[in-house]
């Protein structure tokens, strides 16, 4: 089962000869937004914002767009209503994100950004990704609460139990909405040059869920609806969605499966019953129009560490992403491969994945 919140970074791709061999995507000349749980390796990555170790370039799209901002200027989006959704004694819950935005206000990092201002997403903005059933579902699901067998759900406290890996409670639709808007405000941020780069800080997670189903404990795709705010920029057809989290980002694959202006790269365990199962395969490389647009590097063991991290971009995803050229890249940034997990088991250092 996953246990990770998803931290979704935006940046504006740079030149393919300034890119840098045996790294991410995210070094070098960048904008950038984030939203993550574990707390040391999201305070490495907000420190590397905050100090403009990732910077933007406007490439592709309107020259402007990251020009006007201020030099390494970085958005932080943040929204309390996130924390109303919670079951008691569940590992998705809201202290994931409030002890990092505490400890990023301890370290003096929260006042170095620009605070941005969060929203709910819109009905318009769900339906690029998700069909009218599912939202409605959502939305509806604690004054309907019917499990996933189509049984009425128990309740304990003030949440039912829909699933094995899903709970609702009365703010449940509300936080999953401010989820996906609050990434929508990073992504239409930096596009607009109000910031450089962008940090959001959100849950519950996104990228289990699919055009019509929520699993994993994800109501909306935050990624995705983020990335289709973007393609309805004028001028963007490129979009990198860089998926690092342990598990596999099944919903994102699925939703843009047949889209070749996103390239879906999820790096991710495939072994025995790791969460999800039946998915995440090298084969997946999307369908129709979208054939060769879904990239997955499928671990087929625990323990990964720095050294297959880099192998895996330097020798496999630095040449496509390259060819792809992307005009703006989301990275959804779980930080359950880093060293300490207990559900990951990796082995992976914060540096590793933010340079």
């Amino acid at each position: 089962m996953s246990a990770d919140t998803c931290d979704v970074r935006v940046q504006s791709s740079p030149e393919p000869q300034e890119r840098h061999s045996s790294s991410p995507p995210c070094k070098g000349s960048q904008r950038c937004i984030s939203i993550h749980a574990n707390v040391d390796a999201a305070s490495s990555g907000l420190m590397e914002l905050v100090h403009g170790q990732v910077h933007a370039t406007s490439h592709g799209i309107s020259q402007n767009i990251s020009m006007r901002a201020p030099q390494g200027s970085c958005g932080v989006v943040y929204d309390a209503v996130m924390e109303l959704h919670i079951r008691e004694d569940h590992p998705e819950h809201p202290n994931r994100i409030k002890e990092l935005s505490s400890r990023l206000e301890r370290e003096g990092l929260l006042g170095k950004c620009t605070r941005l201002t969060p929203k709910l997403a819109t009905d318009e903005e769900l339906l690029k990704c998700h069909s009218k059933a599912h939202i409605d579902r959502v939305d509806g699901l604690y004054s309907n609460a019917i499990t996933t067998e189509g049984r009425r759900a128990e309740q304990v406290g003030d949440a039912f139990i829909i699933s094995e890996d899903i709970y609702c409670n009365r703010h449940t639709s509300m936080a999953a909405r401010s989820a996906a808007g609050c990434c929508v405000q990073a992504v239409h941020a930096v596009m607009a040059g109000q910031v450089r780069t962008a940090f959001a800080i959100v849950r519950p997670p996104g990228h289990h869920a699919e055009s019509q189903e929520l699993m994993g404990f994800c109501f909306f795709n935050n990624v995705a609806v983020a990335a289709h705010a973007a393609l309805e920029q004028p001028g963007m057809e490129r979009v990198l969605i860089l998926d690092w989290d342990i598990h596999h980002g099944n919903g994102t694959q699925q939703i843009f499966q047949e889209d070749p202006r996103v390239l879906v790269v999820s790096l991710h365990r495939r072994d025995g019953n790791f969460y999800p199962q039946g998915c995440g395969y090298a084969n997946e490389v999307g369908k129709g129009p979208g054939r060769g647009f879904n990239v997955n590097v499928p671990w087929t063991s625990k323990g990964m560490g720095d050294a297959d991290y880099l192998a895996a971009f330097d020798l496999l995803l630095d040449p496509i992403i390259t060819q792809f050229n992307p005009q703006l890249v989301l990275i959804s940034a779980g930080f359950d491969a880093v060293d300490g997990d207990f559900l990951g088991r990796c082995h992976v250092s914060p540096p590793a994945l933010l340079p």
